[in-house]
């Protein structure tokens, strides 16, 4: 597993997010955003508060391990026309879900605080 993550590290322009910052924030927003409101959706449609749902849909919303797989399966296969965006998009989620967690965290408590959540 640990080769995997270094072929596909090994392939990784960084320069394209920075060329591509525009692309790399919009796929890596875009993702976070559409993945995170389903399952806060899914999470409400259970039966758990507004709050939990929205928790819940922020801290899964990140791209998985699995992307990484796919994203390899897609460019060999030549369906991705955003190859490098793609890959960096995937990179930054690793590099921001520390981040979430931590802002997850402090909702949470400024939320129980406040009595909302």
């Amino acid at each position: 597993m640990g080769l995997f993550f270094i072929s596909v590290g090994a392939q990784l322009d960084v320069s394209i997010i920075l060329k591509e910052w525009f692309w790399v924030g919009l796929l890596t927003a875009g993702l976070i955003v559409g993945k995170g409101a389903v399952i806060a959706i899914l999470t409400r449609l259970l039966g758990h508060e507004l709050p939990v749902a929205f928790r819940t849909g922020l801290m899964l919303g990140q791209a998985g391990e699995f992307g990484f797989a796919v994203l390899m399966v897609a460019i060999s296969n030549n369906l991705l026309t955003l190859q490098g965006q793609a890959t960096g998009s995937n990179v930054t989620h690793k590099k921001i879900t520390p981040t979430l967690g931590r802002t997850v965290s402090l909702a949470k408590q400024y939320g129980t605080e406040a009595g909302v959540g």
